[in-house]
């Protein structure tokens, strides 16, 4: 009887060292679910936050092109302005010279121009006299 006994206090044992030892595999496994769950869900949301910065960023070579087009359209606009500018209406000086230069010999045309181009490349500062014709700075009038 008395190893009937020990045998069934052996047995509780046993089986308490096993129900706790099953709770305690049952706590582990628990965590191990939530870690795993955590693992994925964060996972997850990394996968969709690297999508969503994918799509909102362009790709190097798209961005390239692209500032290459913006380059040669504004490069074009530019130029398109440029010959626009040159081409600005002649003024009203310019329009007399030229009736002038209608006028007179190809000698007197040669002169005329000889001596304008020298006033204007010299970069001396010029007026004009009531009658239209330039006169230097450093000239003999007094202004």
């Amino acid at each position: 009887m008395l190893e009937k006994e020990t045998e069934k206090s052996d047995a509780r044992k046993v089986a308490v060292l096993m129900k706790g030892y099953l709770q305690s595999m049952k706590s582990n496994i628990r965590e191990i679910i939530r870690y795993i769950d955590d693992t994925t869900l964060e996972k997850s949301n990394d996968k969709k936050k690297d999508k969503q910065e994918s799509t909102s960023t362009i790709p190097e070579e798209v961005q390239e092109f692209v500032n290459l087009t913006i380059t040669e359209h504004m490069g074009k606009a530019y130029s398109e302005w440029k010959l626009k500018q040159d081409k600005e209406p002649v003024s009203e000086i310019d329009k007399k010279y030229q009736k002038l230069l209608e006028t007179l010999s190809p000698e007197q045309e040669e002169v005329i121009t000889e001596y304008c181009n020298a006033i204007f490349s010299s970069g001396a500062d010029c007026k004009f006299c009531p009658n239209g014709t330039p006169i230097l700075k450093l000239a003999v009038h007094p202004f």
